[in-house]
């Protein structure tokens, strides 16, 4: 305890338990139910987390082509001939 550890001496051993343990979940399925309820929370917070982002990225595109318009109708209502 207290010893300095190499943290850099398998790198492709600890990017797959990276994968398979964090992202995979793989420690929580090991009680079947709990396991299952466990994957169908996480996969749901991942789903709505997609989801608002996506939401997120059509709102600021909408916004900004909104404004776009209005930008260019007051500058085509500057070079309107008067009737």
């Amino acid at each position: 305890m207290g010893k300095p550890i190499d943290r850099t001496d398998n790198p492709s051993k600890r990017l797959s338990n990276l994968v398979r343990i964090a992202l995979g979940q793989s420690k929580m399925v090991t009680k079947p139910i709990s396991g299952f309820l466990h994957v169908i929370v996480y996969v749901g917070f991942i789903i709505i987390n997609i989801g608002h982002q996506l939401q997120e990225l059509i709102m600021s595109m909408v916004t900004e082509i909104f404004f776009v318009y209005v930008h260019l109708l007051k500058i085509m209502k500057t070079f309107q001939m008067p009737s």
